[in-house]
């Protein structure tokens, strides 16, 4: 296996106060984190973290 570069991963959507405890949860468990100051979610990118943030964050961010 070669080694491959670590990507930040960052993307907008509703605050944490704003989401369901779950919600919140399943983002934690991913190794995503909320910045106040940028208003942005981040971490570290896996292939699971993409998916669930994008699946999360875009039905959340309808509902409010």
């Amino acid at each position: 296996n070669r080694p491959q570069p670590a990507v930040r991963y960052q993307t907008k959507g509703p605050e944490p106060l704003e989401l369901s405890t779950l919600v919140y949860r399943r983002l934690k468990e991913v190794g995503l984190s909320y910045s106040h100051e940028t208003k942005m979610w981040s971490g570290w990118q896996t292939d699971e973290m993409v998916i669930t943030a994008n699946e999360l964050l875009s039905v959340q961010g309808k509902l409010i």
